[in-house]
């Protein structure tokens, strides 16, 4: 199952690095079938320098009225390729734990679940 993994922030340059990691590191074990994008609604250049030293893509909200609580959110979920779907607050580790579960109800329900968060 081909996982996006949306890292959403809000002036996280301080912890993208840590992020990013994480969600890469769950992305490398479903044998790489994966992506990680990195939504954010405030991008500051130390957040897009850090996220460019990893195989991340970014994007941002550059209209000020679309930025609102969720933004981040809904601006990876658009630009999302998988078939399933994990928002990450750019402050938090994936936990290695979440995915294998996650995928597990995604299977068994493939019509009524649509959103595991761990």
């Amino acid at each position: 199952m081909q996982a996006s993994v949306i890292v959403k922030t809000v002036k996280e340059q301080a912890n993208i690095a840590y992020a990013t990691q994480s969600a890469l590191a769950s992305v490398a074990e479903t044998a790489g079938v994966g992506e990680v994008t990195v939504a954010e609604f405030l991008l500051e250049n130390a957040t897009i320098a850090t996220a460019l030293k990893f195989a991340t893509r970014f994007d941002q909200l550059a209209a000020t009225q679309d930025r609102c609580c969720g933004g981040g959110t809904q601006l990876g979920f658009s630009l999302a390729e998988g078939q399933c779907t994990y928002a990450l607050g750019g402050d938090l580790e994936y936990e290695p734990v979440v995915r294998p579960h996650a995928a597990d109800v995604l299977n068994a329900n493939p019509s009524r679940v649509w959103w595991v968060m761990g």
